[in-house]
């Protein structure tokens, strides 16, 4: 699905007062129930980059410390990675004969 960027300024009052309803905490739904048509507005504000290295440098850790506690465990990444893809194939193996 393609998306087309619009600025904020080119839109009628109208919308713009509708667009201020979706916050951080919380999106709008928008439901036509004729043609089961569905629209979400959602607000998205691009992190700063210092919020992305903050981000990253977070992840970095969490990342160091899943490597710690597998290696604890006797087991690497690919172990782990191998486990989840079981159990990925055997939920969907379960829902289809379902």
């Amino acid at each position: 699905m393609a998306v087309e960027k619009v600025s904020l300024n080119t839109l009628s009052p109208e919308v713009r007062s509708f667009l201020a309803l979706a916050n951080t905490d919380k999106g709008v739904w928008v439901e036509d129930p004729e043609t089961q048509d569905r629209y979400c507005v959602v607000k998205f504000r691009q992190p700063t980059p210092h919020e992305q290295r903050a981000a990253l440098s977070g992840m970095s850790e969490i990342g160091a410390r899943v490597e710690a506690s597998l290696r604890e465990q006797g087991m690497t990444v690919e172990d782990a990675e191998r486990e989840i893809q079981q159990a990925i194939a055997e939920v969907r193996r379960e829902k289809a004969r379902t």
